[in-house]
């Protein structure tokens, strides 16, 4: 079967001569199946250099995209759709060896846990501060001694953005092409613009991010917004979704008094499910102390300190002194909520 391969300046794609209408690769990624992708298309939208360089990948709802893509392209991935499994693609993919940067050690350490559950300890590395088990800063001879591990798998290191520049500098010293050699991921890019402003460290993942080979390189998001970094404007862009969109019962509550009415619908649902954990996404800290505050003094079945968790960045634990003495067990090693509210 010949295949020809193609590229635009940015998007670099081949076509099956087989299969005339499908494509085959998409930004290094190959499709795994030739009917596992329903459409597709080199979305009719020209970069500041005028080229075409934006695909949109239409595949069935419910789908993983390790279900049809074997590797993570490069460029930017909007997935559009939470729960995609990107990460967990990258971290099983045997192409390449990889450095998976997220926001957050619980959710480094979690990804770690569970893939070294899954293939055995020593799978994949976690480089960040102590969690855990983990009770010092990881050293470098810790790192040479999973380099040298003998397996037959792929290095796949999980690492913290704030630890990256000394993961990088521990591989450097060890006479690694870092740039040409490692695919790096950059999970939940929308997280680090939005959290640089209270963590300027993580501006820092972005600048290593464009040393990285332009093939070895991917910022990743469901819930995408502009870039301030006006260099990823230049970057090849894929955009995921599923050929009809999911419906969901979703209640929009219109008020002026957040945390009050946030207390009322909290003290009812834990009313008509007693197992009901519940799982609040709130962006100030002040207020998701007030709640919580207000449920105890209202004294609602079963909210207290210890069945309560916070997760916040590191430099705010003075201010949630009270809930962070059991705070690595918010959420279980396979991403599974712990506490009754979090």
């Amino acid at each position: 079967m010949e295949e020809k391969a193609k590229s635009l300046k940015k998007a670099c794609y081949e076509l099956d001569t087989d299969y005339p209408s499908l494509f085959s690769m998409v930004n290094g990624a190959r499709f795994i199946k030739k009917d596992g992708v329903e459409l597709v298309t080199l979305d009719m939208v020209k970069d500041h250099d005028g080229e075409y360089s934006d695909w949109t990948i239409t595949i069935e709802q419910g789908q993983k995209i390790g279900e049809v893509m074997d590797r993570i392209p490069f460029g930017v991935l909007n997935k559009t759709i939470t729960g995609l499994g990107a990460t967990t693609l990258e971290i099983t993919n045997q192409e390449r060896d990889s450095i998976i940067v997220v926001p957050t050690k619980s959710l480094a350490y979690g990804k770690y846990k569970s893939a070294n559950n899954h293939f055995g300890d020593g799978y994949a590395f976690y480089f960040g501060s102590p969690i855990k088990e983990i009770r010092s800063a990881v050293k470098p001879a810790q790192v040479k001694n999973y380099l040298d591990s003998n397996n037959q798998w792929k290095k796949k290191f999980l690492v913290v953005a704030d630890s990256l520049p000394r993961l990088i500098e521990i591989l450097d010293s060890y006479n690694i092409d870092v740039y040409n050699s490692y695919f790096l991921m950059v999970d939940e890019i929308d997280t680090m613009q939005a959290d640089s402003a209270y963590r300027p460290r993580l501006e820092y993942v972005m600048d290593y991010y464009f040393k990285f080979n332009q093939k070895f390189r991917s910022a990743v998001s469901a819930t995408l917004n502009d870039f301030s970094n006006p260099k990823m404007e230049y970057e090849s862009k894929i955009v995921t979704r599923w050929r009809e969109n999911p419906r969901r019962n979703i209640d929009l509550i219109y008020t002026n008094y957040v945390d009050d009415t946030a207390v009322k619908i909290i003290t009812q649902k834990l009313s008509e499910n007693t197992d009901a954990k519940i799982l609040i996404a709130y962006n100030s800290l002040d207020g998701i102390l007030n709640i919580l505050e207000l449920l105890k003094k209202r004294n609602v079945d079963g909210v207290n300190n210890s069945n309560c968790g916070i997760l916040c960045s590191e430099r705010n634990n003075d201010k949630v002194k009270e809930y962070i003495e059991d705070a690595d067990n918010v959420i279980s090693e396979d991403a599974n909520l712990q506490k009754r509210i979090a």
